[in-house]
């Protein structure tokens, strides 16, 4: 005599979940910048809430489904949300399995088609940037701003911000534990909660842009890098160009700013 679903339904779906939770982590924490602590929780998400949602679908509609689906729907719940976290557009880096080198920034005089702006009034205000910029985070960071042109149309901008920070320094310590929450976090306390990472380029690290929807940066495209010892954010006026075309062009200007550290 077949078993009432209801009475199997925990019984059959939380062990499995459980047990799909270790083994996508030790699918997932081998590829991940994040610490394994993290992946542990994103993993006991994946396995558990397709465990849950069928357990509780067959005890409140029992003899509906037959037991034996229980298991292969709790693996196949899982298994999309580990593809669609670790894959999808949205998907946070993985590690390279390769040590970055360290490197500093500059201001280089032309990236493309950006030309550096000289002008005073821009100096001034960068100058100021800076000024708080090492307010927040001290001595131990060396900082650059500027702001570029865009060829003869100079109502499309590019303002530039980076940081090289020093070995053994707290924000040091945040970019060598993981690239990718070090830029969420940073693009977060800028008012970018909604990003998209992109491909960072031979540069290694990670590169995550976002449009702002509030406040100041409402419509500004914003992109952050973020790699061994150094963070830089590009911001573009708005209306200029879209997320991804950001991306692209952040990822052009790296390679002109960033130099051997």
């Amino acid at each position: 005599m077949q078993p009432k679903p209801n009475r199997w339904a925990f019984a059959i779906t939380i062990p499995l979940g459980v047990l799909m939770v270790f083994v996508l982590a030790a699918i997932q924490i081998p590829r991940s910048t994040e610490p394994a602590s993290f992946v542990l929780g994103q993993a006991s998400a994946w396995g558990m809430m397709p465990a849950v949602a069928v357990a509780l679908l067959v005890f409140f509609l029992p003899n509906r489904v037959p037991w034996w689906l229980y298991g292969p729907a709790v693996i196949v719940g899982a298994a999309g949300l580990f593809v669609l976290s670790s894959f999808g557009p949205n998907a946070e880096p993985t590690a390279s399995g390769r040590t970055e080198e360290r490197a500093g920034l500059q201001l280089p005089a032309t990236s493309g088609d950006w030309q550096l702006d000289r002008s005073e009034a821009t100096k001034r205000h960068f100058e100021a940037q800076k000024t708080r910029a090492r307010s927040e985070l001290g001595d131990d960071v060396t900082i650059v701003a500027g702001q570029y042109l865009h060829g003869d149309d100079h109502t499309r901008r590019m303002g530039f911000s980076g940081v090289v920070t020093q070995p053994g320094t707290g924000l040091d310590d945040e970019i060598k534990d993981s690239p990718s929450r070090a830029t969420r976090n940073y693009m977060a306390g800028a008012g970018f909660d909604d990003i998209d990472y992109f491909d960072a380029g031979p540069q290694g690290g990670a590169l995550a842009c976002g449009k702002g929807s509030t406040g100041q940066a409402k419509g500004v495209v914003m992109c952050t890098f973020t790699a061994a010892g150094r963070q830089g954010t590009t911001a573009f006026t708005p209306g200029t160009v879209t997320v991804e075309e950001a991306a692209e062009l952040t990822r052009e200007f790296r390679a002109d700013v960033e130099i051997p550290g």
